[in-house]
């Protein structure tokens, strides 16, 4: 829907306070100097033997509330439905949501924004998917819990008393390059197989890749696309 026709039938939606600042900052923050590491991440609190981890992370499932589809049911359900409200895809059309690889993202400036521009129910609803966005649910196979070398890790992760960023292992490098390989054998749609990859490898603290390096020709093109 064009942008254009959304600001007529929701004429809030075309508030946009500091667009040049964020515009100007998502274009030159590309030449600023960036340190990958600087974010710390947090105490290891048990450490897994590289194979061990690995297996963790390539069994679980992971569910992940940000997805378009999961937040335009989180949305719809919790804005008003007794009169007009925006749907999920007009407050991307203005702007209010990005998404990327299919998962949705609220800038800071509209969240500030959302309470006097949408009716009371579109503003709960929008503050909703704010803060679902991140969420995510782990789930484990029954063989996987089972596992003498994972199943106390895992029963610590499922009553919330450790997460999957507290999990260290030897070697975090060798972990992300199998843990690709093994993603790359079991699926054939690449963005999905990306997905996958990165949700599991933000446990591991984005380790440095060189895929030259990690994987053979065929296996570092596809990663490549």
């Amino acid at each position: 829907m064009p942008e254009q026709a959304n600001s007529s039938r929701f004429p809030s939606l075309s508030y946009e306070s500091n667009r040049t600042r964020t515009l100007l900052r998502n274009r030159l923050t590309r030449f600023l100097p960036f340190d990958r590491h600087a974010g710390a991440r947090p105490h290891v609190q048990v450490t897994l033997a590289d194979e061990d981890y690995l297996r963790l992370l390539t069994d679980m499932e992971i569910e992940i509330a940000g997805t378009v589809e999961r937040a335009r049911d989180t949305y719809e359900a919790g804005a008003d439905p007794a009169g007009p409200f925006p749907k999920l895809d007009d407050l991307v059309s203005a702007r209010w949501i990005r998404i990327v690889r299919n998962r949705i993202f609220t800038p800071v400036e509209f969240s500030r924004a959302s309470k006097p521009a949408l009716s009371e129910g579109g503003a709960s609803a929008y503050a909703a998917l704010k803060q679902n966005q991140y969420k995510r649910t782990y789930s484990f196979p029954s063989g996987l819990a089972h596992n003498s070398a994972l199943s106390a890790t895992i029963r610590e992760i499922k009553n919330g008393q450790l997460t999957l960023q507290e999990i260290g292992c030897q070697r975090p490098e060798w972990v992300a390059a199998r843990l690709w390989e093994t993603l790359y054998s079991k699926l054939s749609d690449d963005q999905v197989t990306l997905s996958q990859w990165l949700d599991r490898c933000k446990a591991l603290g984005y380790p440095r890749l060189v895929p030259s390096a990690a994987w053979d020709d065929s296996v570092a093109e596809r990663f490549r696309i």
